[in-house]
């Protein structure tokens, strides 16, 4: 069963939950990161951060790596969905590879929407005799091995996810059976002494 960090939502305290400034400073982003990238990743992990209200340092280093997971999910989910919009004209490419002269100008031309590119493409596909079924064939070739090689590697990173988390349960509640524990412990520590017994009670 999955397990999504808003479970700990309701969980009342916020005073000890980190700036992003703060948690900028222990835990920089990537060099690599755009302007763009950097406020979406902000505001994803400042959203697990609300959710898991961390605690101490180690708990914030849990909300950071959760939010790496699932910012690799998602980016592993864009890269699937731009592979399949160009799939088309990858497959294209595949077919007429060897059957026209001038194909880089040609698929050029079809991103234009240029009409003589298109009238020219209609035409190589009646002159072999192809079909759609012959591009989406071809497509579907040409992006399946790295379609199956990013949907892999979100279902792994879901799966550390989930693992991260349950960690993150299994800790506070061992720490809450610890405080439990040592509350019990101070309870029976300061409890007052019986009063002694008189040597006539009970005569």
């Amino acid at each position: 069963m999955k397990t999504s960090p808003r479970k700990y939502a309701a969980r009342p305290a916020a005073h000890n939950l980190a700036a992003p400034s703060d948690v900028d400073q222990f835990f920089p982003l990537p060099h690599c990161f755009s302007k763009e990238d950097e406020g979406q990743f902000r505001a994803l992990r400042q959203h697990i951060m609300a959710s898991v209200e961390p605690e101490n340092f180690l708990e914030r280093a849990y909300a950071n790596e959760m939010a790496h997971l699932l910012w690799q999910v998602r980016l592993n989910q864009a890269r699937i969905e731009s592979l399949t919009v160009n799939a088309s004209e990858e497959g294209l490419v595949r077919l007429l590879t060897g059957r026209c002269d001038d194909l880089p100008n040609l698929i050029k031309g079809l991103r234009r929407r240029d009409h003589d590119a298109v009238k020219t493409v209609e035409a190589l596909l009646k002159d072999f005799n192809l079909t759609q079924v012959d591009i989406d064939a071809h497509a579907h070739a040409a992006i399946a091995s790295d379609v199956l090689h990013l949907e892999r590697d979100c279902d792994a990173k879901r799966d550390q996810f989930d693992r991260l988390v349950q960690n993150f349960e299994k800790r506070r509640f061992l720490i809450a059976e610890r405080i439990s524990r040592l509350a019990e412990m101070a309870r029976k520590e300061i409890a007052p002494p019986p009063p002694p017994m008189l040597e006539n009670e009970g005569d």
